[in-house]
């Protein structure tokens, strides 16, 4: 702008000409005023807030005075702009929208009535600023307009605040957690609509509720406390139970925030339903005492039943004995007719026990064929014997019924008498399942221990002498079961699985060897071997341009039990160079063992870029605190699980829980024993990531395995 005015004009109010005076300021000192009351008003404009803008226009619109505030919004002196066309001051000439808004404003105040609009424009900083403007038609004496007063009201912070507050507001609405917001006086003010939903309330009926008629704690506590307590902490996160409109309790976790607003204090509770979870870690707990197939009580119950048993037969001087039975040929039963007849022949046999033993807590699923039962009050072995015998018809003189047809099967017993077997729980157990070993050899029906049983058996000697040379003969080989995504079926990695081809013998099943070798400590050397040769495995198909999947190897609680285990593991897996690409699989039971140690191992086995997983999740032993402790990557649920899900809605449930709990704890779930599109079907539907078993492939040899993999 060119144009300026002198120092010693002052402005003409209520003149129609174009000629204007300048207005006195603050900014130009000494200022010599004529009219003192006008020199007040403009020191006092002068002094209003950076955020009001004031100043005086001519009919003809041109700027007469502005404030300070103003003229420091865009760097102008007051001379700078007074006699100019306020459309092309700094306020309005950066927006033609400005301008015409403007020119329309003045429009409606030369017909005498104030006009109120709002303009942005860019400050000194390059700020973008919002003014709120109204323009006031001034009138003279004759009532005519004799020149016009603006006030503007910078709102840029309002502005950003009521976006804020929209934004806040959608997203509150939007939200999948429910949120409740409560006033200092312990009533609801406000709900989205998912808290509509969580509590069943139409939100008109929440509005207003006390909150203490939804919340468990506040009932129980008094809003008085809750509220002090948050205020004087600024955020409560806690496990309480809302009431939903039927009555019904839900478990809710709350994240409660205390906010003072412009003299208002509220708490605002988001509200995340957390019945899933704790339905998951119910059953988790159910699991840590019970056998998932057969619901009856685990190895670990089963020797707290004992144990109670032989602290009142000591005060009761009465008689007690531990029986153990199996199935005879239970391998070639599932070998046979696949993993869910087994489980359907074992689930038979649990319900007819049950028949049977008239207190459960006293019978128990003990391993994959296993029962154990408690006897209390038969002393004499004749009897003893008789009782047993009785068991046995009442469980095998049927048929099974498989799939609608009858499938015969026979099992044997071990005894362990109390005090002659052993004292304590465990003792009593062992020895009746040596007793049972010892049965298998023989024709006997069922063995009562005696201490010669200790040694081992014939079977076990013969088998025991192959395997010590099995290893030098090359005997034993490794078979590679995928496990793939359930969201394409691409191998994301395999199970390295031990098998043991004998000359004389054929394929012997690893349930035979497996426990030899580890009660012999054998283990200790081909686990070893199996860590070498799996990482070979890996090694070779790298070498062949493949993309090799990680390969998990089983390893038993023997080993993990050694003092050097880790050393061993990362000697055997590293021994060439090159990619190594082994994880390991441990069992629940391995891990219960000593949870200490083996949480310290797995750790350092953990740092090493080694991968965990539990294996067999579900089968008795896991305790949901140390799960949350152990640096395990992946959760297999049990084949026991799997087969029997689409046919027993609770299973299924569980299965979900248990995916829903891992997922919470970041751990990827792999379920085992997958033998049918409609068992992948559903696990896929529960969030399952990854399936293993016969409907991908069976397990299969290095060079088969080679096959499947792409290129990389």
């Amino acid at each position: 702008m060119s144009k300026k005015s002198s120092a010693s004009e002052k402005p003409g109010f209520g003149k129609n000409d174009g000629s204007r005076r300048r207005a006195p300021s603050l900014h130009d000192q000494p200022v010599d005023f004529t009219n003192g009351t006008m020199s007040q008003a403009y020191q006092v404009l002068d002094n209003l807030s950076d955020s009001v803008f004031v100043g005086m226009v001519t009919l003809r619109g041109i700027v007469d005075y502005v404030n300070r505030a103003a003229l420091e919004a865009v760097g102008e002196r007051l001379e700078d702009v007074v006699g100019h066309a306020v459309e092309m001051t700094p306020w309005f000439a950066q927006s033609a929208s400005s301008q015409q808004q403007w020119r329309s404003a003045l429009h409606t105040a030369s017909n005498g009535q104030p006009a109120r609009f709002q303009f942005a424009f860019k400050d000194v900083n390059g700020i973008v600023r919002t003014i709120d403007l109204t323009l006031q038609p001034v009138f003279d004496k004759s009532s005519h307009v004799a020149h016009y007063v603006f006030t503007g009201l910078d709102i840029t912070e309002r502005r950003r605040v009521e976006r804020l507050l929209r934004l806040s507001d959608f997203a509150i609405e939007c939200t999948r957690l429910a949120l409740v917001q409560v006033g200092a006086d312990g009533n609801v003010c406000r709900v989205n609509d998912s808290a509509c939903v969580l509590l069943d309330y139409p939100k008109q009926e929440l509005l207003g509720m006390p909150i203490a008629r939804l919340s468990h704690n506040v009932a129980r506590l008094g809003w008085a406390k809750v509220w002090g307590r948050l205020r004087t902490r600024g955020s409560l996160q806690y496990e309480t139970s809302y009431v939903r409109a039927d009555g019904c309790k839900i478990p809710v976790e709350l994240y409660t925030s205390y906010v003072k607003y412009e003299g208002h204090e509220n708490a605002f509770i988001f509200i995340n339903d957390i019945s899933e979870k704790k339905s998951a870690e119910q059953h988790i707990q159910f699991l840590a005492k019970f056998d998932a197939l057969t619901a009856l009580p685990n190895r670990v119950s089963f020797l707290q039943s004992v144990r109670k048993s032989l602290d009142r037969i000591d005060a009761e001087n009465s008689a007690i004995a531990v029986a153990i039975s199996d199935v005879e040929r239970f391998w070639s039963i599932n070998n046979s007719f696949g993993r869910k007849a087994a489980d359907m022949l074992l689930t038979q046999m649990a319900d007819r026990l049950v028949n049977c033993i008239e207190d459960k807590e006293r019978l128990a699923r003990i391993g994959a064929d296993q029962f154990a039962f408690i006897v209390i009050g038969i002393s004499d072995s004749e009897q003893l014997e008789k009782y047993i015998e009785r068991q046995y018809k009442a469980v095998y003189s049927a048929p099974f019924q498989i799939d609608g047809h009858p499938v015969r099967a026979s099992g044997k017993f071990g005894v362990a008498t109390y005090p002659e077997a052993g004292t304590d729980a465990e003792t009593l157990l062992r020895h009746a399942e040596i007793a049972l070993n010892r049965a298998k050899d023989v024709t006997e029906r069922c063995l009562i221990y005696t201490p010669g049983m200790s040694h081992l058996t014939a079977a076990d000697v013969q088998l025991e002498t192959k395997l010590r040379g099995a290893l030098e003969r090359n005997e034993f080989m490794l078979r590679y079961q995928p496990k793939v995504t359930l969201v394409d079926r691409r191998i994301a990695g395999c199970e390295a699985l031990l098998r043991w081809q004998d000359a004389e013998l054929g394929m012997v099943p690893p349930v035979q060897f497996i426990p030899i070798l580890e009660r012999t400590g054998l283990i200790l050397e081909i686990g070893a071997w199996v860590l070498q040769r799996a990482a070979q495995d890996y090694r070779s198909w790298v070498g062949q341009g493949l993309t090799a999947p990680r390969i998990a190897v089983n390893v038993s609680v023997i080993q993990l039990r050694t003092r050097n285990f880790v050393q061993v593991l990362e000697a055997e897996t590293r021994r060439n160079d090159g990619p190594v690409g082994i994880d390991i699989e441990i069992t629940e039971t391995a891990v219960m063992e000593d949870i200490d140690d083996s949480i310290k191992k797995l750790k350092a086995i953990h740092d090493m870029g080694v991968q965990i997983g539990i294996d067999d999740f579900g089968t008795g032993y896991s305790s949901l605190a140390y799960l949350t402790k152990l640096p395990a990557q992946i959760v297999k649920i049990d084949h026991s699980f799997i087969s029997t899900m689409l046919d027993d809605p609770d299973k299924k449930t569980l299965i979900a829980g248990i995916i829903s709990l891992a997922h919470a704890l970041r751990l990827k779930v792999v379920a085992e024993g997958v033998e049918t599109v409609e068992q992948e079907q559903a696990l896929h539907s529960l969030g399952c990531d990854q399936m293993q078993g016969y409907l991908f492939s069976k397990p299969i040899s290095a060079q088969e395995m080679s096959s499947l993999l792409p290129k990389s």
